[in-house]
């Protein structure tokens, strides 16, 4: 007898699911890593275009600073020679941080990767647990004959119910996963233009300037972080709301899609939300909400 169990099933499955499991595995990586091509680019670009007008700034902003420092000689020799070495202590600094601002740049996104992945490893996230395929609605109906109960107009009128939400979680997983590129992406443009903040922080009237790229550039990277996190409370958040603390086995299809249809729903949503929440809570983590 012809039915639509397969496909309610599998509505169901992904509803409850949530995003994708592969997903984390993006989560925990380098934007160098990922894309090892665009990264060659970008740092020839750094390389090429944008160190050289880094040095330019640096080169005035040190010529300033030199002068300043001989104004002070004049006025008292000693402290003159600290101010000039103190001067010249910079101006190392600085420079070689700005020679190496690709390398910075690295260092700051594998920081973050390992917190990534020892906060993985100390999480469980949707769909990876040994006993997950159990929890799944789909999978949950059908063992406990649910599904196989349902005549065929009721599972046809559960397909056109259950539409709205499945749609609504197929798009915020490509949502996310749009995000997670885009961000790649973003850090890659920082990194090729790294020199030019850095080199800001020299002058004490550019220096918000590069304070300002180096927490925008550890919060899109952070950001992850958080969404790795929050991918983390989302299944159990969204197993209470669809059961409302019923056993899943206990329940038959009307429930799932009349009683929970708006729960069904918030779950979908929910998933967009988490992408703003890790872009807000990462923001907040570098003072810049």
């Amino acid at each position: 007898m012809f039915d639509f169990k397969d496909g309610l099933k599998s509505l169901l499955n992904q509803i409850s699911q949530g995003m994708d499991p592969t997903i984390s595995s993006l989560l925990t990586q380098t934007p160098a890593g990922k894309y090892p091509d665009a990264y060659r680019t970008v740092t020839n670009i750094a390389t090429t275009a944008v160190k050289p007008v880094a040095m330019t700034v640096l080169a005035v902003v040190f010529s300033l600073e030199i002068l300043h420092a001989s104004q002070s000689i004049d006025q008292d020799g000693t402290q003159g020679v600290r101010t000039i070495t103190k001067s010249l202590f910079k101006i190392i600094i600085v420079y070689m941080a700005a020679m190496n601002a690709s390398w910075l740049c690295e260092l700051i996104t594998y920081l973050i990767q390992q917190i990534g992945t020892g906060v993985s490893r100390l999480i469980t996230l949707p769909g990876t647990s040994s006993d997950a395929p159990k929890h799944l609605l789909g999978n949950a109906l059908e063992s406990s004959g649910a599904l196989g109960q349902a005549n065929l107009g009721q599972q046809l009128v559960a397909i056109i119910m259950l539409l709205i939400p499945f749609l609504i979680s197929k798009l915020a997983t490509q949502a996310v996963q749009i995000l997670i590129i885009a961000r790649f992406v973003e850090l890659l443009i920082l990194t090729a233009f790294g020199a030019l903040p850095i080199a800001f922080l020299s002058y004490d009237g550019t220096k918000s300037w590069g304070e300002a790229y180096i927490r925008e550039y550890a919060s899109c990277a952070f950001s992850n972080i958080t969404l790795l996190i929050g991918l983390a409370v989302y299944q159990p958040v969204a197993n209470s709301m669809l059961t409302r603390n019923q056993d899943l086995m206990k329940m038959n299809l009307n429930q799932v899609v009349f009683d929970n249809w708006g729960q069904l729903i918030t779950v979908s949503v929910l998933m967009v939300a988490l992408v703003l929440i890790s872009q807000k809570t990462s923001k907040a983590l570098f003072g810049q909400a």
